[in-house]
């Protein structure tokens, strides 16, 4: 064999183990798998609401990954908040299962569901790339007390 058809030889490898990759990265993740076997996504308007964005005051036992209690969901990941979301599932199956009932005499794994499908959109957005809105631009932050008045600057002041 030559050392063009050696070199041809090698570029057809290339090719073929090139093609394998690209056919193994558009394979879906496991938490893209977790997610699409998932229950609902909670809405827009639910999720800019009130309570769309509670906060977590602990990890799921099986993430494994940065933690990020306590915090807010838009304040994570989305392979996070696809593994909190099937925390939450099962956490409601199990409250089923038990017959387990909040306070107010509703069944608890409608709150837990409502949480879980709250985790997919948060998820969901993050994916699509969202950013928190910025502060308006003439909005004056909270603890400015030194703010500066325009004739202070001839040396009076306090």
């Amino acid at each position: 064999m030559g050392a063009s058809e050696e070199t041809i030889e090698l570029l057809k490898r290339i090719a073929t183990a090139t093609e394998k990759l690209v056919q193994l990265m558009q394979r879906p993740s496991e938490s893209e798998l977790n997610h699409t076997r998932g229950g609902e996504c909670a809405s827009e308007q639910d999720l800019d609401g009130q309570y769309g964005d509670p906060e977590l005051k602990k990890d799921p036992p099986r993430w494994k990954g940065q933690r990020y209690a306590p915090c807010r969901m838009s304040d994570t990941c989305p392979e996070y908040l696809d593994e909190l979301a099937n925390f939450y599932d099962w956490q409601a199956a199990k409250d089923d299962e038990a017959g387990k009932t909040a306070g107010n005499g509703k069944p608890s794994s409608s709150y837990k569901r409502r949480d879980a499908a709250r985790a997919r959109g948060w998820a969901k957005r993050l994916r699509a790339g969202w950013k928190p809105p910025k502060p308006a631009a003439n909005a004056r932050p909270a603890d400015d007390y030194n703010a500066i008045d325009d004739d202070s600057n001839t040396g009076g002041g306090w």
